[in-house]
């Protein structure tokens, strides 16, 4: 029997990144509401996802909250949640890892997708 320690929620890589929009709601405690960015979408997990974007958040200056719109299946969805770290990657491409604000309602519905993905063949658990 194997035992194990493992604390955080599986990550599912999508096969092929999915073109997303997001927008800052919150930038260190401040309600703002910014026009929408592109990104794209390249894996999740229940607890958060991963996301890249050209534009430089500057996390390291801010805490920032924002809202990633995306349509993985049939359903929109509108997931909330943190920055939690960013990562330069190439010329101007920037990686960001994002904490989902927790939302019993959006668990459900992100494990959803994610059945629904695996049954699509389109996520693979990293």
């Amino acid at each position: 029997m194997v035992l194990t320690r493992r604390k955080e929620p599986f990550r599912y890589l999508l096969k092929e990144p999915e073109s997303c929009r997001f927008q800052i709601v919150d930038i260190n405690g401040k309600a703002v509401h910014t026009k929408l960015a592109r990104a794209e979408f390249i894996n999740v997990s229940k607890a958060g996802c991963r996301f890249a974007a050209k534009l430089d958040l500057r996390h390291t200056h801010n805490k920032i909250k924002l809202i990633i719109h995306i349509q993985l299946n049939e359903e929109p969805l509108q997931l909330k949640g943190t920055i939690r770290w960013q990562q330069q990657v190439g010329g101007q491409l920037f990686l960001y890892g994002m904490e989902f604000d927790p939302d019993d309602r959006m668990y459900e519905l992100i494990s959803r997708e994610l059945r629904l993905l695996a049954g699509r063949n389109k996520i693979t658990v990293v």
